[in-house]
């Protein structure tokens, strides 16, 4: 419940929140949390997500997305601020997209705006969207055997 969580939330918000099947393994830390953890999530059009995320090694953080034409590499994904796009063809580009502040600046305005309108919910990240990354967690746990206090 650590760090797994940041790359399911990408993988949801490329791919959806609801694959067909989940499996996954991990490595439980000295504080309870996934200290490295390997999940695959298979989707129904042949689409599959590996994601591998760790405390204990050190990788590049970075999602990388494959395509039909080509790939997108982002480094530093759960801080994005630039993306290249690599095409089979050999065309390449880089879109940047720097923080204005310290990249909390779009939760915070969505945050106010869903306030000012009186929303209980935003249409940006749903209640039905964090319930099922938080499903998809519950059952990475399951497949590691790791339970909270609070279940037993």
């Amino acid at each position: 419940m650590d760090i797994g969580v940041y790359a399911i939330g990408v993988a949801a918000m490329f791919l959806g929140y609801t694959p067909n099947n989940i499996h996954s393994s991990a490595i439980i830390g000295e504080y309870g949390t996934d200290k490295f953890d390997s999940i695959t999530l298979e989707y129904n059009n042949g689409i599959t997500a590996h994601l591998i995320t760790t405390i204990g090694c050190q990788i590049d953080p970075q999602a990388v997305l494959f395509g039909t034409k080509g790939h997108i590499v982002m480094p530093n994904f759960s801080a994005l601020q630039q993306y290249h796009v690599l095409l089979d063809d050999g065309t390449k580009y880089t879109i940047d997209s720097p923080f204005e502040l310290n990249g909390f600046e779009y939760q915070i305005r969505e945050a106010e705006s869903c306030l000012l309108a009186k929303k209980t919910e935003s249409a940006v990240m749903t209640l039905q969207n964090t319930l099922d990354v938080m499903r998809l967690m519950d059952k990475a746990r399951s497949d590691w055997g790791l339970t909270f206090p609070c279940e037993t």
